[in-house]
């Protein structure tokens, strides 16, 4: 090899093979990972697929289609070698997969590419796409359903440029790999029929001028023939129907909104739009910037390969997690444009400078991400680094209900229970988890969400399963359901244990007494309970791994989350002031001091409001609570608690003109909230509005 004439590309390839890496090499921070978990040890365990519910208790023997077995399956094998944290050493493969794929199409749009210019092009292009598709780069089945529909798009633009290749066959054996990965095969089988109606088009109308799609129709009928080789069977063809029913059922999760929403516009929606963009531009320069004109774009690209993209762009709008997949289809586009835009750079004075400058920038977006920056500045929920976050999961608190044998049947919330179930084995049992609509039906959900904020739901459903323990995951206080208060006021279930995660009650049952005397939270034993969540952890080989990339990397410990402010703030909705001041002081020492100022505000405000309170009392209540939130707000403008605590101490002293300013700008955070409405309508009353 020429290493002066080839080691510029070779350079720029192995930066983006590391940064490829490195924005795979996440922490765990997604619940749903640990049901598959233990779904995948269940398959190897038994030796056999998942057909009915072996997991819950409300819903155990229910039929369930598990289209993802396979995955399951395969990540727990990735489990096997180095520990849970190990499924985004697979992400990671299937990141530089998708590089790979996204290169290999770029590079049959144009044949007349020049090497270095295109090594130039990947350069700048594919980090877009990586920073692109990062938010969904999260150790989820999805990822096969990304690779999958990079690799089809490579395989139907190549065989429109080169009809005798035999490699469109791969459809077969990748569309019965994809049926048994995650439920999106059915994308598979739309690009497929899209291919198939638009080869045949193209072929009766250009007539002559193209070839016959013969080798696309087999591939593609043989491809939707071996759908059935699955554990159930010619179900499979009718399944993507069901699940389109259940993704417009689904109202569980934010991820799936569509671009009518509010919630659809974050910056990867907007990366979607600039993608459009360059697909576009390169179209439009291939239609206008050429002699052929209009029968070059036709034949260069084929029809199918102008219908798959429209058909991922639209799909992109469904739903905010489908945005990859338009990405995917048109990053090729993108870098076919780039390529074209600087290929007069490469001239021997310049292919250096170009070089380096490129190499400097992927060197330096590499540092931005195993450092921590890139996921701060972006605000990113990601972190690098292959460990189990202790924030986001439930570890301590599993931990702790191991070493106290808080066991038998237990209320786990939606969130809380899959950590649960995979650290729990084999005996904890789920009355609801995150399999969602596979496995609870629309109604069971709608009760769940009931019951948290209605006690009597509860009660009856404690009556009907006779739980023995009660985990919920904590919640910001706007969303804390009535169920905390009714515990902790309940003469049946006592608190043990709390962290900023998750919190722990036990029913007064025999075998929990010594728990209960040592460690219980109750009106009279006012014991602190509250702990922080410590370091998050790793396995040996994904720390050694991490450390091959960033050898400054540590454990995360979240130093800059002030976990005594939650610890006041679950004092707080517990109605234990003592224990809330306590924590609060606390909180006041940390350099974040928003929460905390916030929760002194609305400790102020529950004085103020107290009848008992004498006005010396209201007083000086009213003075630190207003204080305190407005030192909130000058650090968190928009944050809820304190613009509706002030808002309420204002009207309180009937200042109702400029509470209403408060209520309105908390309104606009929380349109539904009926406490703020009722607020701001008696405001107006007042004032004779």
């Amino acid at each position: 090899m020429n290493w002066k004439q080839h080691g510029p590309k070779w350079l720029l390839f192995f930066l983006l093979f590391i940064l490829g890496l490195a924005l795979s090499f996440k922490s765990i921070r997604e619940p749903d990972l640990w049901w598959m978990y233990r779904t995948g040890e269940w398959i190897w365990e038994n030796g056999a697929v998942t057909y009915s519910d072996p997991f819950s208790y409300t819903q155990e023997g229910r039929d369930w289609i598990n289209v993802k077995w396979l995955f399951e399956a395969i990540i727990v094998l990735f489990k096997k070698m180095g520990g849970p944290e190990m499924v985004f050493l697979l992400q990671a493969l299937i990141s530089l997969g998708l590089m790979y794929f996204s290169a290999a199409s770029a590079r049959l749009l144009d044949p007349n590419r020049n090497g270095l210019s295109m090594a130039w092009a990947f350069a700048i292009g594919l980090p877009i796409l990586l920073f692109g598709l990062d938010f969904r780069l999260i150790g989820r089945p999805e990822m096969s359903s990304h690779l999958l529909v990079a690799i089809y798009l490579f395989l139907f633009l190549r065989q429109s440029q080169k009809p005798e290749h035999n490699g469109i066959f791969w459809l077969i054996p990748l569309q019965l790999l994809w049926t048994n990965l995650h439920e999106a095969f059915g994308i598979g089988m739309v690009l497929m029929f899209a291919v198939l109606g638009s080869s045949w088009a193209q072929y009766f109308l250009m007539g002559k001028t193209t070839a016959l799609p013969k080798k696309q129709t087999l591939a593609i009928l043989g491809a939707l023939l071996v759908i059935p080789i699955n554990p159930r069977g010619i179900a499979m063809w009718a399944h993507p129907f069901n699940i389109f029913g259940q993704l417009q059922n689904n109202k569980y999760t934010s991820e799936l909104n569509s671009y009518l929403e509010a919630s659809y516009w974050m910056k990867e929606a907007y990366i979607n739009l600039f993608f459009l963009g360059a697909a576009l531009l390169f179209l439009g320069l291939l239609l206008f910037g050429s002699k052929e004109g209009r029968p070059k774009l036709g034949q260069l690209l084929g029809w199918p390969n102008l219908v798959l993209p429209a058909l991922l762009f639209y799909l992109s709008l469904t739903a905010y997690r489908n945005i990859p997949f338009f990405l995917l289809a048109s990053a090729p586009f993108l870098l076919a444009l780039v390529e074209r835009l600087i290929r007069p750079l490469v001239q021997k004075s310049w292919q250096i400078g170009v070089s380096l400058g490129l190499s400097l920038v992927l060197a330096g977006s590499y540092s931005l991400v195993v450092s921590g920056n890139y996921h701060k500045w972006t605000e990113s929920r990601d972190q690098f680094g292959l460990q189990v976050l202790h924030s986001h999961n439930p570890v301590k608190a599993a931990e702790f209900m191991a070493q106290q044998q808080i066991n038998g049947r237990g209320f786990a919330d939606y969130l809380s229970s899959a950590y649960l179930l995979w650290r729990l084995q084999p005996d904890f049992k789920t009355y609801i988890d995150l399999r969602d609509l596979d496995i609870f039906p629309a109604d069971f959900f709608a009760q769940y969400e009931k019951l948290l904020q209605n006690p009597a739901l509860f009660d009856a459903e404690d009556q009907k399963y006779n739980f023995e323990y009660v985990v919920l995951l904590r919640r910001p206080i706007e969303q804390i359901p009535t169920l905390y208060v009714h515990l902790h006021d309940s003469p049946n279930y006592v608190l043990v244990y709390a962290d900023p995660v998750a919190m722990v009650y036990v029913k007064r049952l025999p075998k929990y007494e010594q728990l209960i005397a040592e460690k219980g939270l109750t009106k009279t034993t006012k014991k602190d309970i509250f702990e922080t969540w410590g370091k998050s952890t790793s396995s040996t080989i994904p720390l050694v791994l991490t450390k091959m990339l960033y050898p400054f990397f540590e454990n995360e410990e979240n130093p800059e989350v002030n976990q005594w402010a939650i610890g006041a703030h679950l004092y707080y909705a517990l109605d234990e002031q003592e224990l809330a001041q306590q924590a609060l002081e606390k909180a006041l020492q940390h350099p974040d001091k928003a929460m905390a100022y916030s929760v002194q505000g609305r400790l102020a405000a529950r004085q103020y409001l107290d009848p008992k309170s004498t006005a010396e009392q209201k007083a000086q209540a009213f003075k630190t609570g207003k204080m305190a939130f407005e030192q909130a707000l000058a650090l968190a403008p928009e944050n809820l608690e304190s613009l509706f605590g002030i808002g309420v101490l204002l009207a309180e002293e009937k200042q109702y003109a400029v509470a209403i300013q408060y209520f309105q700008a908390a309104k606009k955070l929380a349109p539904e909230n009926p406490a703020i409405t009722g607020r701001l309508n008696a405001c107006y009353e007042a004032l004779g509005q």
